[in-house]
Formats: structure tokens, C-alpha cells, sequence
């Protein structure tokens, strides 16, 4: 009976991947990996000295620069990773789509296993056990695995990167965070937390080092206009998903041999359109601005997250009023406001990057936060609600608003504050609570 209890939750992991790898195995063939293969592009466009964000095929240029996926009227051709992305995948444009595609399939699926296994390895409780097992079985995992997405290499750099910064191995964490950071931008105000407390001066030193190879790097590579290329191509792209820019004048009826690698129709819809057509469980800020007849540029987004960051940190202020005092509820914190800042883009999104929740389960671990009950029962709620179809509006949303909540009451219960924590800022930790006029509640303390 003990063995049982023991090793159930090992025999549901079995299980959950099993059914999960057998569920994606039916898409590889069929899907047209379309993320995937605009990152393959942009890495052909780079090595044909073509910029990787603003290329558009003509009739003169070699077909195999063909992207027929591609929107041919927007500016931008579709690709919005950084040259970091770029630099990472740059061996994709010399495979063939496919067997790029069953090597990506691979490769997903061995750092999603080594995550969860890892995870579930080093998670006590067997509840938990049982949510990390259940990660497989999300329709937004088959997602990721069917369009070739790419956020279980920023889910791997995180957890990566957050594990040896709880060892104090400061030099890996600070080459995996760079990476992470350079990945994917929002993830740098993680780094703020990272770097406040005392004897942390060594990790900012290999971060910054880290970030400037990576740049040096990338402009070595591909020229040293491609990180201005890159935020240019964002700006474009923010606009065009306002419909605040007029389309590009291109010859969208381009006549290719069907011979072509994976031809496919060429998107026209305008933006508005599209937000509405794409996945309606999957809620964004965007999308209810475009709803609601309203403006939605990323000015006005950025705005709005400015605005829900602070009033979420004035409610948590006011129930927990030294939560920012410690350092893992601090970092837990900031690892929300991350998440969050996924709905404020103005991009298109999808549920793909569900993945990311384990970044949020691993740091919980490495904290050795305790998960009271009310946490567990949101978190498997909102699990399941992103693996079954629930007929409600906005549902894949809904179940990623409970995860969130979750780990929010963990931040809540967790009151106790060592004290000698309150020691333990450096310089820049110091100016930071006295610019927020937090020096008063650290007197008090002392």
C-alpha cells in the first residue's frame, strides 16, 4: 500500500506522456509548422545577405526564398525573435522543412521531458506530482509541438538559469539568464530582483558580459544594424497590428511551382479580422481593445500593463506589506508581472506558450515554498481547463487566470521574514527601497 501511494503519481506520468507524444505524433506530418518555418526563412534570408525582417521574395530572387505563408503586404515578413533566435536556429535554413520539422518535434519533446521529469523529481508533494504530469496533456503543448514554437527554449533557459542561481553557480545562471533575456526581452526585469542582495555583484558582472557577447556576437554575424533592424521590425509590426500603417504594395498573386517546399495560401485578411478569426479562447488585451471598437497601439498597451503592475502591487502591498522584503517572494512577484506582460503585447498569441508555467512551478521548488491547499486546487483547475474544452468563453484564459492566482496566494500566505534578510541589500538594493520611500518599514524591522 505504501509503495503504491509512493509511485502512483510516477505511473500517471508514464501514462500523461505516453498518451501526449501519441497525440502529437499525429499532427507531425500534417501540420505546417508555421512558427517554425519562419524562423527557417529568416535564417535563409540572413545567409543570402537578406535582412530576416523586412525581406519580400520578387520573381526575380531564387525560389527557395519563397516564404508562401508569408503575408506579402505586410512590411514586416513575420519574423519578431530576436537576432539572438536568429544566431540560435541559424543552422535551419540548411535542412528541408520536414526533416527540420521532425528535429524540432524532437527536440521539444526531449527538453519538455527533461523539465518535467526534473520537476517532478524534485517536487515533495505527490498532488503537484500529478499537475506536472497532466503539463503533456495541454492543448496548448500540441499546439506549440504542431506550429514548431519556441517557448520551451526559454522555459529551459529559465529554469536553468533560476536553478544554478539558487546554487550559487553564478556564472551558468548569468550565460542562461543572458540568453533568456536576449531571447526574450520582457524576461530582463527579472534580473532587477536578481541583482538587489548583497554578494550578487558577481552574477550582475557575468550577466552583463554574457548580454554584450551575445549582441557582439549577433551584429558579427549578421552586421551590425540587425538589433536595429529587429526593434524597427517591432515597431512596424505593433503598428500593423493597429492598422494604424498602410499595407505594402507587393504582388501578393505570385505564381510558384508547386514543386515548392510546403505551399501554403497567402494570408490577406487585415489585422482586425484576424484577431477576431484566431483562437477565441485565448484572451489578450489586444483583442478585447479590437472588440470593443477601441485603439490598441503599444503605446496604449504598455500603458495599460504600467497601470495593472502597480495597482497589483499595491493590493499585495496591502495584504502582505513585507512581501517585496523578501527576496523569493520578490522574484515570484516579478516572475507574475512577466507573465502577465504576454496579454499586453501587441501581438498575436495563442496558448502555446502555456509551457512557460513551469518556470513559475521550478522557482516555487527551488524556494521550497509550500503549496497550501487552496493554491494546489486552482492550479489543477486551471491545468484542466487548458486540457479539456469547457464550453465557456474565453476557458484556455480563464484556466491560465487560475494558475496565476495560485501562485498570487503563495505570495499571501508566506508571511514570515527572516531578519537578517533585511541586511542583506546592496547599493543598488538600498536606492531602489529608498526611491520606492520603503527605509521607514526596513527601521522598523531593525
Amino acid at each position: 500500500m505504501l509503495f503504491a501511494k509512493k509511485y502512483y503519481p510516477l505511473f500517471i506520468l508514464i501514462i500523461a506522456s505516453a498518451v501526449a507524444v501519441y497525440m502529437s505524433l499525429q499532427i507531425v506530418t500534417d501540420s505546417p509548422y508555421q512558427d517554425l518555418r519562419t524562423r527557417a526563412f529568416a535564417s535563409r534570408f540572413a545567409a543570402a545577405n537578406e535582412s530576416p525582417y523586412f525581406y519580400q521574395w520578387n520573381h526575380a530572387d531564387d525560389v527557395k526564398l519563397f516564404n508562401a505563408a508569408q503575408r506579402q503586404q505586410d512590411v514586416v515578413n513575420g519574423f519578431t525573435a530576436t537576432p539572438t533566435i536568429l544566431l540560435l536556429t541559424s543552422a535551419l535554413h540548411q535542412l528541408p522543412l520536414f526533416t527540420l520539422a521532425v528535429l524540432w518535434f524532437g527536440l521539444c519533446y526531449a527538453l519538455f521531458f527533461v523539465i518535467q521529469f526534473s520537476m517532478f523529481k524534485n517536487t515533495a508533494s505527490n498532488f503537484i506530482k500529478i499537475v506536472i504530469a497532466l503539463f503533456g496533456l495541454i492543448a496548448g503543448w500540441r499546439l506549440h509541438c504542431s506550429a514548431g514554437q519556441i517557448y520551451i527554449l526559454y522555459t529551459a533557459f529559465a529554469i536553468g538559469g533560476l536553478y544554478f542561481y539558487s546554487k550559487n553557480k553564478m556564472l551558468l545562471a548569468a550565460v542562461l539568464l543572458a540568453l533568456l533575456c536576449m531571447s526574450r526581452l520582457p524576461f530582463a526585469l527579472l534580473i532587477v530582483p536578481l541583482i538587489i542582495w548583497k554578494n550578487k555583484s558577481q552574477f550582475f558582472a557575468y550577466f552583463i558580459i554574457a548580454c554584450c557577447a551575445i549582441v557582439g556576437l549577433t551584429m558579427l554575424v549578421y552586421g551590425s544594424a540587425i538589433w536595429q533592424q529587429y526593434f524597427a521590425a517591432m515597431q512596424y509590426y505593433g503598428l500593423e497590428n493597429a492598422n494604424a500603417i498602410p499595407k505594402n504594395v507587393h504582388d501578393v498573386n505570385i505564381n510558384i511551382p508547386t514543386t515548392t517546399e510546403g505551399v501554403y495560401n497567402v494570408v490577406t485578411t487585415n489585422m482586425a479580422t484576424y484577431l477576431e478569426q484566431i483562437n477565441p479562447d485565448v484572451f489578450s488585451v489586444q483583442k478585447l481593445l479590437v472588440q470593443l471598437g477601441l485603439p490598441y497601439h503599444t503605446t496604449l498597451l504598455m500603458l495599460l500593463f504600467g497601470l495593472y503592475s502597480a495597482v497589483l502591487f499595491v493590493v499585495l502591498h496591502l495584504v502582505h506589506q513585507n512581501f517585496f522584503l523578501k527576496k523569493d517572494l520578490l522574484i515570484l512577484f516579478t516572475l507574475i508581472l512577466i507573465f502577465s506582460a504576454d496579454y499586453f503585447l501587441p501581438a498575436l498569441r495563442f496558448n502555446y506558450n502555456f509551457v512557460q508555467f513551469f518556470i513559475l512551478i521550478a522557482f516555487v521548488n527551488y524556494a521550497k515554498l509550500q503549496w497550501n491547499n487552496w493554491s494546489k486546487i486552482l492550479l489543477l483547475i486551471g491545468v484542466l481547463m487548458n486540457i479539456v474544452k469547457f464550453p465557456i468563453p474565453e476557458a484556455y484564459s480563464i484556466g491560465e487566470v487560475f494558475c496565476l492566482f495560485a501562485v498570487l496566494l503563495l505570495i499571501v500566505k508566506n508571511n514570515t521574514l527572516p531578519k537578517n534578510e533585511i541586511f542583506e541589500y546592496n547599493w543598488f538594493g538600498k536606492y531602489l527601497l529608498s526611491v520606492f520611500r520603503l527605509q521607514p518599514k526596513m527601521a522598523i524591522h531593525q
